[in-house]
């Protein structure tokens, strides 16, 4: 199958100014590739020009290039513009697009619109020789939420990174074509034990250290736990609450219970997960969430939040937790919960948390397959950016 994808988020090795979570998407990419499948990508991202730049009327508004990431050939137009409302990032992605219809060559048997709101010039303009299918996430529905036009005309599907953004799409508006759920896969689940607890309960947070994923409350819930319950915590990752984190530790004197090693690479994450009983990630606005996967891959207990991107793949009680994003208390009762639960009943939840995540590995959530609704789709459309 020829795939074309288009995304405003996508890895550039010789750019530093690209965030990592790109990662994500690189990796489903690759995955189609090793199916078989003939991919090309199309990158278009905006930055807003700052201090002198906004005066230079003669610098270039579009950088492109091109080249090829693992093998897959990549088209790029990097945008940059003083104002980001919605009519000009819709005609700057136009004129990406007239630029990148000159490289393409039609016709694709699927075409795949990536955060299809941010780029809803390029969704118009491209002409792939299929119908384009959108593929929408949380900034998706924000843009929606404040002005529906901002939704591009012309899909034929849509696909949703959870259940909860698909619900949210449907109390904004109508839509006549097919629709999809479509989460993220995880690596390929690695060999676990459920013995768990040896001495101290040991709870792991790895994300970015930012306001919406709240590890800050993370820290609060296990400092209140029982003096009984023997914890130790680790805060894995980068961002904008690191220095607050590092001082709360230290006003606190946990600095023997918290580690703050700063962000880990993916396979030191995944090893973490495995040396760790509990992996929280207490957000709220999350897209999908695929480090609950990632953990639960590796045998630790996964807490996650009600109503986000992992409620429905977490089942309260049978594969994981869910709390209430902002339930401090609660968090530190299910912590408390879960050092006293025991053997056989920890090692049910781990089992189908496991279970769980071997049925959406990467391989099986990128194969294709045939929507309900009679359109076609991956079975998983293009990643998740990583917490």
């Amino acid at each position: 199958m020829r795939i074309l994808l288009s995304t405003h988020l996508y890895p550039a090795p010789d750019d530093r100014s690209m965030v990592s979570d790109a990662d994500a998407l690189r990796e489903f990419v690759a995955d189609w590739k090793r199916q078989g499948h003939e991919v090309t990508v199309l990158h278009a991202y905006l930055e807003k020009e700052q201090g002198l730049m906004k005066a230079m009327e003669f610098f270039p508004r579009i950088r492109y290039s091109e080249g090829t990431v693992d093998g897959v050939p990549v088209y790029r137009a990097r945008i940059r513009c003083v104002k980001s409302n919605a009519r000009v990032r819709r005609d700057m992605m136009k004129r990406a697009a007239e630029r990148f219809q000159e490289e393409i060559k039609p016709p694709y048997d699927l075409y795949l619109a990536h955060f299809p709101v941010i780029c809803a010039g390029l969704v118009e303009t491209i002409r792939s020789g299929a119908d384009p299918v959108g593929v929408l996430h949380t900034v998706d529905i924000q843009r929606l939420t404040h002005d529906l036009t901002e939704m591009p005309r012309g899909l034929a599907g849509l696909g949703f990174r959870s259940e909860r953004i698909k619900r949210d799409f449907e109390r904004l508006m109508p839509f006549k074509g097919y629709t999809f759920v479509a989460p993220s896969g995880c690596p390929e689940a690695a060999a676990h034990q459920a013995p768990y607890r040896q001495g101290e309960l040991k709870i792991l947070y790895a994300g970015k250290l930012i306001k919406r994923k709240q590890p800050d409350m993370l820290l609060r819930s296990c400092r209140a736990l029982p003096n009984d319950v023997p914890w130790r915590l680790t805060i894995a990752g980068a961002g904008e609450m690191a220095g607050d984190l590092h001082r709360m530790v230290e006003e606190w004197g946990l600095a023997d219970r918290v580690s703050l090693p700063g962000p880990l690479s993916h396979a030191d994450a995944l090893r973490a997960m495995a040396e760790s009983d509990v992996f929280s990630l207490p957000s709220y606005g999350e897209t999908f969430g695929i480090s609950y996967l990632e953990a639960m891959s590796r045998g630790a207990v996964a807490v996650g939040s009600v109503g986000e991107g992992i409620d429905g793949i977490i089942v309260d009680g049978e594969n994981g937790f869910l709390l209430d994003a902002r339930d401090e208390k609660g968090l530190t009762a299910l912590l408390t919960r879960l050092w006293n639960m025991d053997g056989a009943e920890w090692s049910r939840i781990v089992e189908n948390a496991y279970s769980t995540a071997r049925r959406m590995s990467g391989g099986a959530m990128v194969s294709t397959r045939t929507s309900t609704t009679g359109g076609p789709s991956p079975s998983s459309i293009c990643g998740n950016t990583r917490p």
